[in-house]
């Protein structure tokens, strides 16, 4: 029994790939992949339908959550609150919302997802009411490259992105 215990040891082989290549580039919102739907500003939009987001490449799923995030900025010494994914209404009723994301291929199947869409799902919109849905910088790629939320798909910040269009101020307030 002894000779049988020792041939049964931890011998599992496995194998990785490594490269001196950083990729740098952050994560941004693809209008090939199918961009955001709605639209900004659409007319006649589903109460239930949940809001999709589809990236260029393929997000970390640890930082696709409600919220926020602060990391420490050691230059600054202070901590730096990082937005996350936030939907909500102008009239500040409650609503509910979670994230779902999915990998997905893009071109010819070939076993490896490609990029990241995001539903955000929600309890049914109210009619009469406005909503907004926040992308922040806590979004990161799995190379943990932040997300850039002052550009977009058809808009380049300067410094953010309101509604579409580019706007001096820091936020959309």
């Amino acid at each position: 029994m002894k000779d049988l215990q020792q041939n049964q040891g931890d011998d599992y082989q496995w194998s990785f790939f490594i490269s001196d290549e950083l990729e740098i580039n952050p994560p941004y919102i693809s209008a090939e992949n199918g961009g955001t739907k709605p639209i900004i500003n659409d007319e006649g939009v589903s109460l239930t339908e949940p809001v999709l987001v589809n990236f260029d490449k393929l997000l970390m799923s640890s930082s696709l959550h409600t919220g926020s995030s602060f990391l420490y900025d050691k230059v600054n010494d202070i901590d730096v609150e990082h937005q996350n994914i936030n939907l909500w209404n102008y009239t500040n009723t409650p609503l509910g919302f979670w994230i779902v994301k999915e990998d997905k291929e893009k071109g010819v199947p070939d076993g490896y997802p490609d990029y990241t869409q995001i539903e955000i799902r929600h309890s049914m919109f109210f009619d009469s009411e406005s909503y907004r849905t926040q992308l922040g910088s806590g979004i990161n790629d799995i190379y943990q490259n932040c997300f850039l939320p002052c550009e977009g798909p058809n808009c380049e910040g300067s410094p953010s992105c309101c509604n579409g269009e580019a706007t001096s101020g820091p936020s959309c307030n």
